[in-house]
């Protein structure tokens, strides 16, 4: 598997996207249906009534996507039945309203089980900014962003050293890095188009960031993850060298996908986590905003 930097690809085999209440649900949908041969949406079982979810599936099923509700238990049943893994084949992913636990399962699925020299295109449409949460967001979930990602626990007698990815919910980072008690700390902090995000983590974050050295601290670009692939591997990779490395990325989608790659290309010695308020949080529309984000593989 390699990750690319571009990649030269006119029709998709496939295109699996996410069924959401979120109105940029069905944003890849409008943007690559006519180079698609086939389109698969997956989405839920439970709280399909809310805000924008209804309308999506509607607008999807007129145009004759394939439409599946899931838990996410049914998940690698739903992905085998895909005929795409007795050939190469171009599939593109859009990961803008599935969980973290989604993502990890269905990228992990498809990286490996497509055929060798078949490309993956993960796209993410970043939304406008939505104000964060007030207060701080309750933690009720910690663990693997799923099973394959558990990591293994390595020499007991070396450090940890966490890695996260910065979100804007206040406290969320902050009490991850009190609940691993970590040997260090290394942070991803987003920058983004969307200027009021960035602002927005550094305050929500700014107890954390003042207890982590500033050589410990990388700014990344939400539109280049080429880039952030490649900075995230090599601390990774150094890392390793003296410590046992654990992932836990909050903060846009997108480095939760890099991760999850990352991972799977240094599988198993890489553990990656995820944390969950178990739906306690209030459903917030969040709209389409800055152009599409593309990251490639060939597998």
């Amino acid at each position: 598997m390699k990750v690319l930097k571009s990649l030269e690809v006119d029709t998709f085999d496939l295109l699996i996207i996410g069924l959401g209440y979120e109105s940029r649900s069905t944003a890849s949908y409008r943007e690559n249906q006519g180079s698609c041969k086939k389109i698969v949406a997956i989405g839920y079982e439970k709280n399909t009534d809310i805000l924008h979810y209804q309308n999506n599936k509607k607008e999807l099923l007129s145009g004759n996507v394939e439409v599946f509700e899931k838990c996410d238990s049914d998940l690698n049943e739903l992905l085998a039945t895909l005929e795409i893994y007795d050939k190469k084949v171009d599939v593109m992913l859009d990961i803008t309203v599935f969980s973290r636990h989604r993502l990890a399962i269905i990228l992990d699925f498809l990286m490996c089980r497509l055929w060798e020299e078949s490309t993956l295109t993960i796209v993410y449409n970043a939304s406008k900014f939505v104000s964060p949460p007030e207060g701080t967001t309750p933690i009720k979930t910690v663990a693997e962003i799923a099973p394959q990602f558990s990591g293994m626990i390595g020499d007991l007698s070396r450090p940890t050293s966490l890695i996260l990815g910065l979100g804007y919910e206040r406290g969320k980072a902050l009490g991850l890095a009190n609940y691993f008690e970590a040997g260090r700390e290394f942070a991803f902090l987003p920058i983004s188009q969307e200027g009021k995000f960035e602002e927005s983590v550094r305050l929500n974050n700014d107890e954390l960031l003042n207890l982590i050295p500033d050589e410990n601290v990388f700014c990344y670009e939400v539109e280049k993850p080429y880039s952030t692939y490649l900075s995230l591997k090599s601390l990774v990779l150094e890392a390793l060298d003296y410590s046992r490395v654990l992932l836990v990325p909050l903060g846009p989608k997108i480095i939760a996908a890099i991760s999850v790659i990352v991972a799977r290309e240094l599988h198993p010695n890489v553990p990656v986590w995820r944390v969950s308020s178990d739906h306690t949080e209030e459903p917030v529309e969040r709209a389409q905003g800055v152009s599409p984000i593309y990251l490639y593989l060939r597998l």
